[in-house]
């Protein structure tokens, strides 16, 4: 398991610097944050679990198995293969900061993934949004409150089937909430109203739309008819929408 987590660093290219590698981390989901993590988060520049990681990086330079600069960048040396091992038996003793189910099936595909739960911490605690605003952008992290509303609104039905049943539907980010600034997170515009299936797949990069509506299915997907879409559906697009579903197309379609 630990060993994938080094995979990492030769997959975002072995030459990042500390706080891209252990960002990295964070965002992928390889380290545990706890609760108490993220009530400091406002008033300490690193979490605990950095400073860990930050000692380990200072021991492996020391041992020669990370080259050392001063931009202080992780870059592997000849001894990468006693790296591995090395970092092995230094975590071995106290894994509980290592989050070793996700590691067990870790795969190097969404390299922008952020933690989520940090990113409404940084919206619950940040003073300069009024009190419902913050309400509201959290909410619509899981398709909810005005957002939801507003979608409704807009569309009335699935903008792909025309199903009516509103209570059904779910309210889905065009740009991830995960990805957006929480203007974004509530722009209406920035929102499509599927049924769940359908949902699903635009939210995995499974489909996404073109300027002009129609869709466009990624062809890592087999026998998609199953899931009742086909090739000449399309949805109906507010020109405020086509900023919204050009970064879909370029950043979460699996092409």
């Amino acid at each position: 398991c630990i060993r994938k987590t080094l995979y990492v660093i030769k997959e975002i290219k072995n030459r990042k610097s500390k706080n891209e590698v252990l960002n990295f981390l964070l965002e992928n989901h390889l380290i545990k944050l706890t609760d108490r993590d993220f009530e400091i988060l406002a008033s300490r520049k690193e979490e605990r679990w950095r400073n860990e990681l930050a000692f380990i990086r200072s021991h492996l330079v020391k041992l020669g198995y990370l080259e050392n600069n001063t931009r202080n960048q992780w870059k592997l040396t000849n001894k990468s293969e006693l790296y591995f091992q090395e970092l092995n038996s230094l975590v071995k003793k106290n894994t509980s900061r290592i989050n070793v189910d996700i590691l067990k099936d870790f795969r190097i595909d969404n390299k922008d993934v952020v933690n989520e739960k940090r990113e409404i911490y940084k919206v619950e605690n940040e003073s300069k949004i009024p009190e419902t605003e913050r309400e509201n952008i959290i909410l619509s992290r899981i398709g909810q409150g005005k957002f939801r509303k507003d979608l409704i609104e807009i569309y009335g039905e699935c903008c792909l089937s025309g199903f009516e049943n509103t209570k059904l539907l779910i309210a889905s980010h065009i740009k991830p909430w995960k990805f957006a600034n929480n203007k974004e997170r509530l722009d209406k515009y920035n929102g499509l109203l599927l049924q769940p299936t359908f949902d699903k797949l635009f939210d995995l990069g499974y489909v996404t739309f073109k300027n002009s509506g129609k869709i466009q299915i990624s062809e890592q997907i087999k026998d998609y008819q199953i899931l009742g879409i086909h090739k000449d559906m399309k949805i109906k697009v507010n020109n405020q929408s086509i900023e919204y579903l050009e970064y879909h197309r370029k950043n979460i379609y699996l092409k």
